[in-house]
């Protein structure tokens, strides 16, 4: 069973906020929200940061973290214990994290005018059927069905966006690698009031449980806090 947890992160742009919250992410992480220029990226990198470490963390430090061969983090098992698998991703203020015990992708977009040549390159001719109905409504849905499935591979960009189609636009039995999609309803709006298309990638019988909205604030605690 997968759990998604969302967060508004848009308090955190705040400069007083990410000040705070740098000495409790990871070095690596830490380096990436300094290197952000404009308030809303950093807000939304260092709340995935502390995000993870209200999730994973019990003693309050960055949980440590290893990659697959093509860049996806996983937690670092600890001796004795299988660690559960997550997947991040942020949009428009908005952080999302789902958490399960199998492989699993996650992607979220905010809703945006269709970009026609996108589509054509990284749509297969299926898709671009379906989004032909309803280009500036489908385009976001569709793009983060694609990534949430590469999230989920771990293959990233080697797989190429055209050598596959993805639900909605075409039908669930059709998923690639017998795979179980999801879009996500709830917690789709974003900082501006646009949507959000959230959409999630799991393992063919896997299923979506809670869909849980944290406080901002929570982000300050740990796993027991």
């Amino acid at each position: 069973m997968v759990t998604l947890y969302a967060v508004d992160c848009t308090p955190w742009r705040d400069p007083a906020l990410i000040e705070r919250a740098l000495p409790l992410l990871s070095p690596a992480r830490c380096a990436r929200v300094q290197r952000l220029g404009a308030e809303l990226p950093r807000a939304q990198c260092a709340a995935a940061g502390l995000l993870l470490r209200r999730l994973f963390s019990p003693d309050g430090t960055p949980p440590a973290l290893t990659h697959g061969a093509h860049g996806k983090p996983y937690l670092l098992p600890k001796k004795g214990e299988e660690p559960p698998f997550f997947s991040l991703s942020h949009t428009g203020g908005r952080v999302f994290c789902a958490v399960g015990e199998r492989e699993l992708g996650l992607d979220a977009e905010t809703i945006s005018p269709c970009r026609a040549r996108v589509a054509e390159r990284c749509f297969t001719p299926e898709e671009r059927a379906w989004l032909s109905a309803d280009p500036d409504a489908r385009f976001a849905r569709l793009w983060a069905a694609k990534e949430a499935y590469l999230k989920f591979t771990g293959l990233g960009l080697i797989l190429p966006m055209s050598g596959f189609s993805v639900p909605p636009a075409v039908p669930p039995e059709r998923s690639p690698g017998g795979c179980r999609f999801f879009e996500v309803t709830g917690t789709d709006t974003a900082a501006d009031g646009r949507a959000v298309a959230v959409a999630l990638c799991v393992t063919g019988n896997e299923k979506l449980g809670a869909v849980r909205e944290l406080p901002p604030d929570e982000l300050w605690q740990t796993k027991q806090g």
